[in-house]
Order: C-alpha cells, then structure tokens, then sequence
C-alpha cells in the first residue's frame, strides 16, 4: 500500500502520448485534450454530445477506471461502457456493452479529487477508481448522461500490455529484472519532509529482433498546478544525480544496471497528492 492511498490496480495508461486516438462526437480529440483527460489538472475538454471513444495500439486487459466530469449541476449518472477486441480509431469495429461507471461530476469544483486515488467496491459507487477485468480489448467506449452537457476533466485507465502485444518497446523493470505490473511501484508513499528516499529499476528491450537507439530516461509530471514536486525527483545511472540522461542503446532483448529513481523532499515543501511518471522513450527501433 502506497502510504495514505491504496495501490493503484495496474500501469495508469499513457493514451496522451503512446499511440492512442480518442474521438469525440465524430471528431478526433487533440493530444493537448488527451494530456488533459489523463493528468491531474483543473483543465478539461468539451467531450460534446456523443460517446468518447479511445483505441490503443495493441491488444491490452483493462483493470481500473475512473471518470471525472462537471455538468451544469450535480448528477449521479452512470456512463455506459462498451468495449472492443478490434477497434483501431475507436468508433470502427465490434463493441459489446460490459457495464456502467459513476461519472463523478461536480457541478463547482473544477479540480480533481483526492478521491482520483481511492478504490471503491464496485462501478456504481462515487468518489473513486472502479475495478474491472476487461482482457483483450483494442479500445474502449464511454457513453455518459448528457444532461447540461459533458466536460470530462479525467479519464485514467488503469491495466497491463501483455509483453507479446505490442514487442517492439521498452518496459520498466523491478531490480531483478522482472517486468512491472505493480502501477504503484514508482509510488514513495507519503514523504515526511526533509527526507530522501529511492526506488531501483531496470529497463528492458522487450524486442527480439530491433534495438533501441539513443534512449532518453526522465520523469514527467502529471500535475501541472501550483505545487510542483518535479524538481525534488531525479536519477542516478551511475555517475550521480541528474534529471533526466541518455543511456544510449539496448540491443534484441537487453536489459540495463540497476538504476535509481529518487525523491528528495525539502523541509519546506507544500503538503499535498501529487504524481508523476518515469519515462523510457527510444529515439526509433531499428
């Protein structure tokens, strides 16, 4: 368990920025949307007046989700949610109805919740991630209750990529070597202040055949408001702590050293959730 909050149920996906396409009433919904949809942000985006639908690039298993919306007034709708085994923009291929999920609107607060990081029982109940088992899905839709309209302020999706859906990419190691699945696992917990703490990983070519050039490893923030913690966070890869580095490359199946991943808190630092993400990003595969 991650300090306060308990553990998130799988890797929150990347959509915003792995090869995912999200449309919306008909129209594709930009990046600077989607990095809105999946960060913790008071921004948002108008979803219009029809289902959101999102495909990924490769066959996935879906175990959490969480909505966040804001209508004109309070609701207690529930979103239909549909998925697919072959969808490749979201709205084309086969969809079957699988259930609904809380919205979680709120008609005044435009912020996301703490609740974002809480675990309800089912998918019905308010104020929390939803647990679902969807295996072997190419996409997901969510059709909400469009009373005053709908602007979406959060959509995380929570689950795994199996390592022969998608091969040719790098994936986040324990310091065994053994592939994560653990979405808490770069989670510190709650940090006292004035203290440091650091967690190993390893990073893996999950290819057999294409290495990995040039790899660049840094920390993205999922939060972009007033407190930031980005600057607390750095790495270590050998040669001290830094930011964020190139590694260089990894060849058919590589795996590199243990590396570190810290948090160093200052005794003056704001008190408050905050989130962000370890990125792995090879400049091409050949």
């Amino acid at each position: 368990m991650a300090g306060s909050f308990p553990d998130v149920p799988g890797f929150r996906f990347e959509y915003d920025r792995d090869g995912s396409v999200m449309q919306a009433s008909g129209g594709t919904v930009s990046v600077t949307s989607m990095q809105y949809l999946n960060d913790e942000s008071s921004s948002g985006a108008d979803m219009g007046t029809g289902y959101t639908g999102i495909a990924w690039p490769e066959i996935r298993t879906v175990t959490g989700l969480f909505l966040y919306g804001q209508h004109g007034v309070n609701y207690n709708d529930q979103a239909t949610i549909k998925t697919s085994p072959n969808t490749t923009n979201g709205y084309d291929g086969t969809w079957t109805t699988v259930g609904t999920l809380q919205e979680n609107i709120n008609a005044t607060d435009f912020n996301i919740p703490t609740y974002c990081r809480q675990i309800v029982p089912d998918t019905t109940t308010r104020n929390g991630i939803s647990l679902w088992n969807l295996p072997n899905i190419t996409g997901i839709q969510i059709y909400p209750v469009y009373q005053g309209g709908w602007t979406a302020k959060a959509i995380h999706i929570y689950g795994t990529i199996p390592l022969t859906s998608n091969p040719s990419r790098l994936v986040l190691c324990d310091s065994s070597g053994t592939p994560t699945t653990n979405g808490a696992y770069f989670d510190f917990g709650n940090a006292a202040r004035a203290t440091a703490a650091s967690i190993p990983f390893r990073i893996k070519n999950n290819s057999s055949v294409s290495t990995a050039q040039s790899i660049t490893v840094a920390m993205q923030a999922l939060y972009d408001s007033s407190p930031t913690f980005s600057s607390n966070h750095d790495f270590d890869f050998g040669g001290g702590w830094v930011k964020t580095a190139n590694i260089g490359d990894l060849g058919p199946g590589a795996i590199t050293p243990v590396y570190q991943f810290r948090r160093n808190t200052p005794a003056g630092a704001a008190v408050g959730p905050w989130q962000g993400r370890v990125t792995a990003v090879p400049a091409f595969m050949t």
